[in-house]
């Protein structure tokens, strides 16, 4: 097993350096660079002035140089400064990192309670009014473009009925403390929270149903019930945890994509997430900024996909890793 898990952090450690090198690549290939913006605004800059200034941050290097100063800057921990915002990017990715977090796991987790149950019971219950009512649902929440359904909760809850705001993470200037604080927050993450959830949850349904209808027509299930095992121990000790291979899976991926799957609830929002600050760092070719978050999302999609694999060992035995 440990031998296993060498191997892929060693390999894994490979894929980022080369997928961000490619993400780097491309953000250099986006018209436009902080100089060059720096003239438009300036008429009165001189050729010799856009020169020296190019030479000075390293734009004039090629490609892979200017990516070798880059990693070695990070790997000492320094980042940059973002030319976007005029502050160290350590002092934005902070704070956009924990309200991205509190936004995806709440969503994530609320979808994993509902959606689990009712995937399980829409199995057992193949072919009825619930089955059907189920999929129907499932299939709906992942019809649902995201940014019409928040659009729709902005004008129903903060236009209509006015009781929750239409966009933000807290009330500008509010300075509460304690339980005022996280009312205030809970206030501002509702919304974008049900949108979140809605479209995790159709793919859990789906998933688990699925998963769960294969696993009962296997035979160790009907050796199991012959063997006189009551039906609560076949479905939640032999079933279930053979039907969560592939939902580890789906988490798994759901979880390493925490940061990019909320790109377009957060901008819709206008919540201050990561997701967001990727959005506003790419239109304003503020690269070191884009290439903090687009690291992160790579590194966490990565070990997720190591925690997941390394998980199908403690839920099936018959899976061994040498």
């Amino acid at each position: 097993m440990w031998n296993f898990i060498i191997r892929r952090l060693f390999f894994t450690t490979i894929v980022l350096l080369i997928i961000s090198f490619v993400s780097f690549a491309l953000m250099a290939l986006m018209p436009g660079d902080p100089v060059e913006e720096l003239m438009m605004s300036n008429p009165s800059m001189r050729a010799e002035d856009v020169a020296r200034l190019k030479a000075l941050y390293g734009l004039d290097l090629p490609v892979y140089e200017r990516y070798w100063n880059w990693l070695t800057d990070t790997l000492r921990g320094d980042l940059g400064y973002s030319r976007t915002y005029k502050v160290p990017v350590t002092d934005i990715i902070g704070d956009r990192l924990i309200n991205t977090f509190l936004l995806s796991f709440t969503a994530l987790g609320l979808a994993l309670l509902l959606a689990v149950p009712i995937g399980v019971i829409a199995a057992l219950r193949n072919g009825t009014k619930f089955d059907y009512i189920a999929n129907l649902l499932a299939f709906a929440g992942q019809s649902l473009p995201p940014f019409w359904f928040g659009i729709m909760l902005i004008m129903i809850f903060a236009e209509w009925l006015q009781v929750l705001p239409a966009g933000g993470t807290t009330t500008i200037g509010s300075d509460a403390t304690g339980l005022a604080a996280l009312a205030d927050r809970l206030k501002y993450i509702t919304l974008p929270v049900v949108v979140f959830t809605v479209s995790q949850m159709a793919v859990y349904v789906r998933y688990t149903r699925g998963a769960m209808i294969e696993v009962m027509r296997q035979d160790y299930i009907r050796t199991a019930r012959a063997k006189g095992l009551a039906e609560k121990r076949v479905v939640f000790v032999h079933a279930f945890r053979n039907a969560l291979i592939p939902l580890v899976t789906i988490f798994a991926i759901a979880l390493g994509n925490v940061f990019g799957g909320a790109i377009i609830t957060e901008q819709v929002f206008a919540y201050q997430g990561v997701g967001k600050l990727v959005f506003d760092s790419i239109i304003g070719n503020d690269f070191r900024v884009a290439m903090v978050a687009f690291n992160i999302t790579i590194a966490m999609v990565l070990f997720m996909n190591l925690v997941a694999d390394v998980s199908y060992a403690f839920l099936d035995p018959r899976i061994a890793y040498k």
